[in-house]
């Protein structure tokens, strides 16, 4: 039984005709599809909240081949709601730096961890590099194999901005209580 007693199912009236086509009555069947039904109303509040979050969502496969941008990740980089992606790759939107140490740092701990948290950069439209927050996760396949990536972006360009401020101001107090 659900949470609030309440179970779903999936039925099937099938006519019994008989042989010279008169309706003789149904069979019925009926499958519960109460699993189901919760399954797919969790999954469309998960897609509701990468769909509305600010954060870059990317998902490519193991080669980096892009399979699925958010929303927010479509803005960035001047994409439309519905335009295909076939064909772009992570390596498009990173620099060489990252890339390597994609392969030298990240990849190694995503293989013995699953996940890896840290600060990267990405290009974004017009070629403007951003700074971001990102974790990545990796997805295996039935052999236990890395099949895939999700990552999670966060802008880090007004925090960076706001870092520098605050590296400026202790810098000129600092100068201003030496010459006191």
């Amino acid at each position: 039984v659900s949470d609030n007693g309440v179970r779903r199912f999936e039925s099937h009236l099938v006519p019994d005709i008989t042989d010279d086509g008169r309706l003789r009555g149904f069979y019925s069947t009926g499958v519960d599809i109460t699993q189901r039904s919760a399954a797919e109303r969790d999954l469309r509040e998960l897609t509701e909240i990468i769909d509305n979050t600010t954060d870059f969502v990317v998902q490519t496969d193991w080669y980096g081949a892009i399979s699925y941008l958010n929303p927010a990740a479509r803005r960035i980089l001047n994409l439309a709601p519905k335009q295909a992606i076939d064909g772009l790759s992570f390596s498009a939107f990173t620099s060489e730096k990252t890339q390597r140490h994609f392969v030298d740092v990240v990849l190694p701990v995503v293989k013995r961890d699953g996940v890896w948290v840290g600060e990267s950069s990405i290009y974004v439209a017009g070629g403007r590099e951003v700074p971001v927050s990102q974790i990545i996760i990796a997805h295996l396949d039935l052999q236990g194999r890395i099949a895939r990536f999700s990552s999670v972006m966060r802008d880090r360009t007004e925090q960076q901005q706001a870092e520098l401020a605050l590296a400026r101001q202790s810098a000129t107090l600092q100068s201003v209580a030496q010459a006191i």
